[in-house]
């Protein structure tokens, strides 16, 4: 999945969204409704509830590469109004694990 980087372009409100590690991977485009968390016009505000969901739904992994080898876990992403995927929780810890 490619994400937006430039701020520039993030349109509000932002959709947090929460799902499957292998659906992420998978089937990303298609997601449902099902997993959405909330919508907020504060992007700092959703980067906050996002990681505080990916530490919740993933305490238990040792590791993010634990986590990728297993095809486990939920990943958390925000989604700008044009579609824009603007921030992926796991990106956070791919290098200081949740401790």
């Amino acid at each position: 999945m490619k994400f937006n980087r430039d701020t520039k372009t993030f349109k509000k409100p932002f959709t947090i969204i929460l799902f499957d590690a292998t659906d992420a991977y998978y089937y990303a485009d298609i997601m449902g409704k099902m997993s959405e968390v909330d919508t907020l016009d504060d992007l700092e505000l959703a980067k906050k509830v996002a990681d505080s969901l990916f530490i919740f739904q993933n305490y238990k992994w040792e590791s993010l590469s634990q986590m990728n080898e297993a095809d486990g876990g939920y990943d958390v992403r925000i989604f700008d109004a044009n579609h824009s995927c603007v921030y992926a929780a796991h990106e956070k810890y791919q290098e200081n694990w949740i401790v």
